[in-house]
C-alpha cells in the first residue's frame, strides 16, 4: 500500500485490503498533523501581537518623547523671551568689540549696522597702547583739517595721549541733526582729567546716518598701535 508523504496517510490500490487499522493510524497522522498547525499558528499569532504591542508602545514613546521636547522648546522660548524683554530694557547696548590682532599704525573699526540717529548717543571706549604716541580718532578715514575741537580746527575729532599707559578714554558721538559731533573726556594718570567738544564740520559731507568707520591713527608713523588693544562701542537708547 502506498502512503502520503507528509503525513503517512494510506493511498489504497483496487487490490489493497481495507483495514481498520489503516483508518486509525490515518487518523491519528491527521490529528497530529492539526495539533502542530494549531500549535504553530497560536505561537505566530503571539508574536504578532507581541510585534504589534511593541511597535505601539515605540510610536507611543516616541510621541511622547516628541511632545516633551515641544512642551520644553515652548518653555525656553517663553524663557528666551522674557530674558529679550529685560534686554531691550536695558538703557545700554554693546552694538561692537574689536581686539588688535596685529600692530598698526592705523586702526578702523566698521560702523556698519550702527546709526547714531537711533541712539541718545554711542560711547567708545579705546584701549590702546602705542607707547608715548598720541592716537588720533578720524571718521570715515577723513585727515584733513574737518574737525572743529573747542573752536580749534584740527585733523582729528579727539586724541588719546597713553603717557605710561595710565590714561582712560570716553568718547560719545552725538548724532545731532545732521552734524556729527563729539564729547571726548580722560584722566590721567594723575588723577586729573579734562573734556573736549569737537564736530565734524558740514563740509565734510559726513553725517551721523553715513558714519562708515573710526579710524585710530598713530600721531608718529613710525610707532605703532600695540596688537592686542580692545575697543568697545556702546550704544545708550534713546
Amino acid at each position: 500500500m502506498e502512503k502520503t508523504s507528509q503525513y503517512q496517510l494510506c493511498q489504497w490500490a483496487p487490490e489493497d485490503r481495507i483495514l481498520r487499522e489503516d483508518f486509525n493510524r490515518d487518523n491519528a497522522n491527521v490529528e497530529a498533523g492539526l495539533a502542530a498547525l494549531s500549535v504553530r499558528a497560536a505561537a505566530e499569532e503571539s508574536a504578532r501581537a507581541a510585534a504589534i504591542t511593541a511597535e505601539q508602545q515605540a510610536r507611543t514613546q516616541a510621541i511622547n518623547s516628541a511632545k516633551s521636547q515641544l512642551e520644553s522648546t515652548k518653555a525656553d522660548k517663553t524663557a528666551l523671551a522674557a530674558l529679550q524683554a529685560q534686554v531691550n530694557a536695558l538703557p545700554l547696548v554693546k552694538l561692537r568689540e574689536v581686539t588688535t590682532s596685529a600692530a598698526a599704525v592705523q586702526v578702523d573699526v566698521s560702523m556698519s549696522g550702527i546709526d547714531l540717529r537711533q541712539y541718545a548717543y554711542v560711547l567708545v571706549v579705546p584701549m590702546l597702547t602705542c607707547n608715548n604716541a598720541t592716537v588720533y580718532l578720524r571718521v570715515n578715514k577723513i585727515a584733513e583739517k574737518s574737525y572743529d575741537v573747542d573752536d580749534v580746527s584740527r585733523e582729528y575729532l579727539a586724541s588719546m595721549s597713553n603717557r605710561d599707559n595710565l590714561y582712560y578714554h570716553l568718547i560719545r558721538l552725538f548724532g545731532t541733526g545732521t552734524q556729527l559731533a563729539s564729547m571726548y573726556e580722560y584722566v590721567g594718570y594723575n588723577g586729573h582729567g579734562n573734556a573736549q567738544y569737537a564736530q565734524l564740520r558740514a563740509s565734510s559731507g559726513v553725517t551721523p546716518a553715513t558714519v562708515q568707520t573710526l579710524n585710530f591713527v598713530s600721531s608718529d608713523s613710525t610707532v605703532k598701535i600695540q596688537a592686542g588693544g580692545r575697543i568697545k562701542i556702546y550704544g545708550v537708547k534713546l
